[in-house]
């Protein structure tokens, strides 16, 4: 027999979420995880709510957009809110903070990414002077 998908599963778990009352909720998870423990997939887990996560952004029209900046400081928060007024109000805006960045920032909006690092500027520059 053939193991359940990622993405499977978490249709799953959308359309069980979507027909269920609020507090059942709790026990659709519980279902869920018994499941993947019979089927010895609980390492899936994360990654199955990654996807229900999509999947209920995209029903809401919900636009995720993940920052990555050089460093934590205070101006992150200006540019996540000019973020906001760019895009719209359905935005989920997930920063994070990578140091080999050296300053700058990545951005991901769909599939579309967005390298206003410095690193990224350094490696662009470097491939460009070796051709």
């Amino acid at each position: 027999m053939a193991q359940t998908t990622i993405k499977e599963y978490a249709v799953a778990l959308f359309l069980a979420v979507q027909e269920s009352k609020p507090e059942e909720h709790e026990l659709v998870i519980e279902n869920l995880v018994g499941v993947l423990k019979n089927n010895a997939q609980l390492e899936l887990f994360a990654e199955i709510v990654t996807e229900f996560e999509r999947l209920t952004n995209e029903q809401s029209n919900v636009k995720q957009v993940e920052v990555t900046f050089a460093r934590e400081v205070s101006s992150n928060k200006k540019i996540l809110d000019e973020l906001n007024s760019v895009i719209g109000p359905k935005l989920e805006v997930r920063a994070k903070v990578d140091n080999e960045l050296v300053g700058g920032m990545v951005l991901r909006v769909d599939d579309t990414l967005i390298d206003a690092s410095i690193k990224g500027q350094l490696q662009r520059m470097k491939k460009d002077l070796s051709e």
